[in-house]
C-alpha cells in the first residue's frame, strides 16, 4: 500500500488550537480520526497499545512541546463489511 502523509503547520490563536486538541481527543474516544484538507485526507484508527512521546524545551523566549502518538492498525482500508462467498457455479455476496 502506499504510504499517506497528512503535514501541515499554522500560526494560530490558543482558541483555535484547543479546538483542534479536542478533535484529536473526541477522535482517539471514537478510534477515527479525519486530518483533511482542500487538497488531501487521511484517516487513522488510533487502537490500544498506543506509544506515547513527549518533548518539551524551552530556549530563551522560544518554547517547544513535542506530543507523539504511535500505534500498529488492525483495521484493514477498503474492507467494506461484504464477503465473498463462491462455489464452482456461482458467486454471492452477502454483508457481515
Amino acid at each position: 500500500m502506499a504510504e499517506q502523509k497528512f503535514d501541515y503547520e499554522n500560526e494560530e490563536e490558543l482558541a483555535m488550537i484547543r479546538s483542534h486538541i479536542d478533535a484529536i481527543l473526541e477522535g482517539l474516544e471514537n478510534n477515527r480520526l479525519v486530518f483533511k484538507t482542500s487538497k488531501e485526507e487521511i484517516i487513522l484508527h488510533p487502537e490500544s497499545p498506543l506509544k506515547i512521546k513527549i518533548k518539551a524545551g524551552k530556549k530563551g523566549k522560544e518554547c517547544k512541546l513535542t506530543i507523539r502518538l504511535a500505534w500498529k492498525e488492525r483495521y484493514k482500508q477498503g474492507d467494506d463489511g461484504m464477503i465473498s462467498i463462491s462455489s464452482q457455479e456461482s458467486e454471492n455476496r452477502a454483508s457481515t
